[in-house]
């Protein structure tokens, strides 16, 4: 079970809380992976009633099954993470391997032959036999990046990790297009749970995915599966860090000023002076075991304060008249249905120009809008 909060007022602060039970729960398996193979003898026959156990080694939550008359063995929704496996029959000898690193909706097919031994014989197979990590059950697409990775990138939202994925460029206004589809026919998941704004299918505003509570980000932008039938786009999935046998915590500060940036041409041509910037992103987090190999918990805070000065990086164009053009109002012929009293009306609103013109150092699109045959200057 994963939980995600947010407040909605005053500093953003987040809290991710993980707890993970020995037992299967309820979450989407679409968060899951798979692993499977098929166990023969030296000879090349299948070997059935092999006993197949699988242990995830941060947390030490073990499962087991065993291969049919066919010699076929298959773990189903795998956490994502990193096992080892042990292969065993009396008769023959028990083979474990390590380190076998199991993503989400990821299907590593691990294929064994076991000697025949006449006593108890181990063997360790430190690495994964080559090919294990190729994708040869899918033709998908995709790009699966770890939490050190994510981490590691500069930068404050993991979502933008998806414009390092084949097939998806950047598209107007900063939004994400994959495959050639618009930039709202894309699909994001956290933990398996649609991640999307109730209108388009595009981040919800405001909902930032911090780096330090990615356990992994992956996309897909082609050839998925018919699960994955909701967008055309690409299908972003993260999966959120949960606690493990060890203790470990975390704490960070993004630190920014304005003695770090200068100012910009905007700000420059507007008659700004340096703006004032005083910005922390600060938190911490804290994972660790509740009941050893069976139940954890991870927590994740945040405190994003952003005290900034005026800056034209905040402000929004306006289109107003030219002092000129504020003059000419005053001359413009009335048309059917208008009187002297209205006119004065207009310019008794827009009064407060007067007060703005004296702090604008110059226009930009200077163009003239006709109203009632007088051209009137406007600018930006």
């Amino acid at each position: 079970m994963r939980i995600l909060r947010k407040t909605h007022t005053g500093p953003r602060i987040w809290l991710t809380l993980a707890l993970s039970f020995l037992t299967h729960s309820a979450v989407a398996q679409l968060t899951r992976g798979y692993v499977s193979g098929t166990i023969e003898d030296p000879s090349g026959a299948v070997v059935e009633a092999v006993t197949v156990s699988i242990t995830n080694r941060a947390t030490g939550i073990r499962s087991q099954t065993a291969t049919s008359n066919a010699g076929v063995y298959r773990f189903a929704a795998v956490e994502a993470g990193v096992y080892h496996i042990e292969f065993s029959k009396a008769g023959f000898e028990t083979r474990r391997v390590e380190s076998i690193d199991v993503g989400t909706i990821q299907e590593v097919v691990l294929n064994q032959a076991l000697a025949v031994a006449s006593t108890s014989t181990t063997v360790d197979v430190r690495e994964a036999p080559p090919g294990v990590e190729l994708a040869k059950a899918s033709a998908t697409i995709d790009r699966r990046l770890s939490a050190d990775l994510v981490e590691a990138m500069p930068l404050r939202d993991a979502t933008a990790l998806v414009w390092l994925t084949p097939l998806v460029v950047i598209g107007q206004g900063g939004n994400t297009s994959s495959g050639g589809q618009r930039n709202y026919k894309n699909n994001y998941t956290v933990d398996g749970i649609g991640h999307n704004n109730p209108g388009v299918a595009a981040l919800v505003p405001g909902s930032r995915l911090l780096p330090e509570a990615v356990g992994e980000f992956h996309v897909q932008t082609a050839a998925y599966s018919a699960e994955y039938g909701r967008n055309s786009g690409a299908q972003v999935s993260a999966i959120t860090r949960g606690g493990t046998n060890q203790w470990h915590g975390a704490a960070w500060d993004y630190f920014s000023s304005d003695a770090l940036e200068s100012r910009n041409l905007p700000d420059k041509r507007s008659g700004l002076e340096k703006r004032r910037l005083v910005s922390h992103d600060a938190g911490g987090s804290l994972g660790g075991p509740v009941a050893k190999n069976r139940t954890f918990f991870f927590a994740l805070f945040e405190n994003d304060t952003r005290r900034p000065g005026p800056s034209t990086r905040d402000a929004t164009d306006v289109s107003i008249p030219t002092p000129e053009g504020f003059g000419a109002l005053s001359r413009v012929p009335l048309a059917a249905g208008q009187t002297v009293e209205s006119r004065q009306a207009m310019l008794d609103a827009l009064g407060f120009l007067r007060e703005v013109y004296p702090r604008i150092k110059s226009y930009g699109r200077i163009a003239s809008q006709n109203l009632n045959g007088t051209p009137i200057p406007v600018g930006t």
